[in-house]
């Protein structure tokens, strides 16, 4: 099978000979990195953990955040999960009511108070998003370094505190979505681990397995839009990646399938847990709501958030006036509400098929140019994603491919993510988490192009992520030295991405005629 799949870009930090011999000179090279990588992290988060404190007061919280508040309280009331108390003490489901949320939040808030024994107040509900969001940027850059990747390790740590904390701040569900971005990438690591790995691997196999299965059901649980967008990631790494995997025998083929199969199945998380809750405290089932946020209602307003002929608006109350005309029988924000959304949405895109993809054009630029991206610059992602997918059909354990696999993966998961403004709304709220994927394919593309000593290209590469980290880094420039720099900035910007677009094609059509020149001719 060759080596793991992400064991490449370390070379460039091992390959220095230690002059002073005798000396730990690994562990001192580790050591200093962890030190350089963590002084972001810890200066932003004891900034942030002050800031909580000015966080917004019980009054002007949001309604899913008052529903967490219920449910501790219901928590310490009775020794459930996942339920709101009536004025008689009963436990309910919390799906009464919060009838289409995700329920993570909840859970975490629930474990912290067995130990705090109190009610959150909105700073600890920031506080608790601040921890997460550390917790997973740390865990990220571990697995990283545990794949021999200790560079990019430190890069992520020490750049990605600037993107991870606070991320929103505020005591609700979107202050976490960095978090979350961060497992995605840590399911794809994993997932790109059980690739790699020989047949037979036995115990270590099923506890990566376990670990993936796990990481998709925490983000499905904590947001199941981004949970849908770690299995879309993984099902595409899959496909790419993995077809050497079933290049085997029969036993090869099941444990394809299963990689490919199984993140789809913990997407179903949010329902088992909710079924364990009723089936441990006997708690009726709710006929109210759903244990999920309920993509048909996102999918089908989605569709309204551009004008359209379908005279569909992205606006609740419009799903709610839309089920009470033609389904007056059906309970807004039911089961089978969202059955009914569902349909609609379908019946418009297969009825309409030209007007709903100008709309989601529309939106895709709408949502790139959110994240400080534009048409030219996705157009090198997806160019290096193809160019990964065609040259492993043809030599799945090129040292070019394992060079590219970086890009690869943020490349994936910055688009699945940015996929949630284009089917649902484009507002950097939701998204943010993918202008973080697009800096670090740019940075994974000027390692890679280092490592394949394509010079050219590390080179507009690099001017390539200066440009795009001073959206984030930058912008006390502007006080400085005007609107001046920033035009300089989107002009290097623009050459950037142009001599890229050019250099990448060249460097593909280069290999790719290589290939097929010694590729052995087939005797008659």
């Amino acid at each position: 099978m060759g080596d793991h799949p992400l064991v490449r870009l370390s070379k460039a930090v091992s390959k220095p000979a230690d002059v002073r011999r005798g000396l730990p000179s690994d562990f001192i090279r580790t050591s200093i990195l962890c030190a350089l990588a963590l002084v972001p992290l810890t200066l932003r988060l004891n900034r942030e953990s002050k800031l909580a404190d000015g966080a917004p007061t019980g009054e002007n919280l949001s309604s899913r955040a008052r529903v967490w508040q219920r449910s501790v309280a219901c928590s310490l009331r009775t020794g459930t999960f996942l339920t709101v108390c009536d004025e008689a003490g009963g436990a309910h489901p919390i799906e009464e009511a919060s009838p289409a949320d995700d329920r993570g939040h909840a859970l975490l808030l629930t474990v912290w108070s067995m130990f705090s024994r109190r009610i959150p107040s909105p700073s600890d509900i920031t506080r608790l998003n601040l921890a997460f969001n550390a917790s997973a940027l740390l865990l990220t850059g571990a697995a990283f370094w545990s794949s021999g990747l200790p560079l990019l390790a430190f890069l992520f740590v020490f750049l990605g505190a600037h993107f991870v904390i606070p991320g929103f701040r505020q005591p609700d569900s979107a202050a976490s979505f960095a978090g979350l971005y961060c497992l995605i990438v840590v399911a794809g690591i994993t997932l790109s681990s059980l690739l790699g790995e020989k047949p037979g691997g036995g115990r270590s196999f099923s506890l990566k397995y376990a670990l993936l299965l796990f990481w998709v059901g925490s983000i499905t649980l904590m947001r199941q839009p981004l949970g849908v967008c770690a299995v879309l990631f993984c099902s595409t790494l899959s496909a790419l990646a993995g077809r050497s995997v079933a290049r085997g025998n029969a036993r090869a083929r099941l444990r394809s399938a299963v990689l490919l199969l199984g993140p789809w199945l913990a997407l179903c998380a949010p329902h088992a847990l909710t079924a364990s809750r009723d089936l441990l405290f006997a708690i009726p089932r709710s006929g109210i709501g759903i244990a999920t946020h309920g993509l048909g209602h996102a999918l089908l307003l989605g569709l309204g958030e551009e004008s359209n002929p379908f005279g569909i608006r992205w606006d609740d109350s419009y799903g709610e006036a839309l089920v009470g005309k033609e389904r007056p029988g059906i309970t807004y924000l039911s089961a089978g509400y969202f059955r009914f959304a569902w349909r609609r949405y379908f019946g418009i895109l297969l009825g309409s098929p030209i007007e709903v993809a100008k709309i989601y054009l529309r939106k895709t630029h709408t949502a790139l140019h959110a994240m400080a991206m534009d048409g030219l610059g996705f157009f090198i992602v997806i160019l290096w994603l193809a160019y990964f997918a065609a040259s492993h059909a043809v030599s799945p354990h090129a040292s070019e491919i394992q060079s590219a696999f970086p890009c690869v993966l943020f490349g994936i998961s910055a688009t699945v993510v940015l996929s949630q403004g284009i089917f649902g709304w484009p507002y950097p709220i939701y998204i943010y988490p993918s202008y973080m994927g697009f800096i670090f394919f740019k940075i994974s593309l000027v390692l890679a192009a280092r490592e394949l000593r394509e010079t050219p290209l590390a080179a507009c590469a690099l001017v390539w992520v200066l440009a795009g980290l001073s959206w984030g880094f930058l912008h006390p420039l502007q006080r400085v030295f005007g609107p001046d720099i920033y035009r300089l900035l989107e002009a290097s910007n623009l050459a950037a991405e142009m001599g890229l677009a050019v250099l990448s094609a060249l460097f593909f059509l280069h290999r790719w005629n290589m290939r097929v020149a010694t590729r052995p001719v087939a005797s008659s």
